[in-house]
């Protein structure tokens, strides 16, 4: 077998070991914001500058490859990728419908058609750019007004 086709099947075999890894993660973690359950170190149900700012230095502190305090924009990209790592795989778990461990082109057609038919007001088959934007969640929609004015950009659902 060439060299590109082992590699190949190690990289899908890791891919695949990841998806089981997270999908039994996800499966416990499913009710609780992803942010919450990865930095609520006292497991109490909410998150506190306290424990945000820890979280934050070993960031920092494990991306930091020269050790001088401050992340770099190559050290900050390296970061950034790690922590959509967890989003990409939950979201290759949706797109994987059949859960064989690839995603198809006719799997991405079916959330396409999904997204149109779900986001397309005025059935027309077109997605306008205001039928496009995000909308708020429908739990953060009936949030007090005290409560909806502390949530920030990160309460859109991104479709």
């Amino acid at each position: 077998m060439p060299m590109h086709h082992q590699l190949a099947a190690a990289m899908g075999a890791i891919l695949l070991a990841a998806v089981a890894q997270a999908s039994a993660a996800e499966q416990v973690r499913s009710s609780v914001p992803p942010l919450l359950a990865a930095h609520d170190t006292n497991r109490d149900g909410k998150l506190t500058l306290v424990e945000l700012d820890a979280a934050r230095e070993q960031q920092v502190a494990r991306f930091d490859a020269n050790a001088n305090g401050s992340l770099g924009v190559e050290e900050y990209g390296a970061w950034w990728l790690d922590s959509l790592r967890e989003r990409m795989l939950r979201q290759f778990r949706v797109d994987d419908r059949d859960h064989d461990g690839a995603v198809t082109i006719d799997e991405l057609k079916q959330r396409a058609a999904e997204l149109v038919r779900r986001r397309d007001l005025d059935r027309d088959g077109a997605l306008t750019a205001e039928e496009l934007r995000p909308r708020a969640r429908t739990r953060q929609a009936s949030a007090t007004p005290a409560r909806a004015a502390n949530i920030g950009a990160s309460s859109t659902a991104v479709e």
